[in-house]
């Protein structure tokens, strides 16, 4: 059986003032079909980073990420992908018809 959601050794890194800043290092983890997962942890733990990654948002990560056995971003997987972000910024940013697309 394909798995829904499979993340391999995965980096997300931002440029700083320093360099760069290790928002995510080496996290590796698999669902199965059937589970419920929830992602938790404090400010600053990279929970947004793996979403973004995970969902095609952001493309400068490295690791494997597959969606049901296809790599995160192509086509195919996207169309099985949804995301409710935790807020949406309407006014002066989006327009209704625009997050409703989204």
């Amino acid at each position: 059986m394909v798995s829904p959601l499979v993340i391999e050794n995965l980096i997300v890194e931002y440029p700083s003032k320093d360099g760069f800043k290790r928002a995510v290092n080496g996290l590796s983890f698999e669902l199965k079909e059937g589970e419920i997962f929830g992602l938790l942890g404090p400010n600053g733990a990279g929970k947004t980073s793996i979403i973004s990654a995970a969902t095609s948002l952001i493309s400068d990560w490295k690791g494997r990420i597959t969606i049901f056995d296809m790599p995160v971003g192509s086509r195919r997987a996207k169309k099985l992908v949804g995301l409710v972000p935790q807020e949406l910024i309407s006014y002066g940013y989006f327009s209704v018809w625009e997050i409703l697309h989204f």
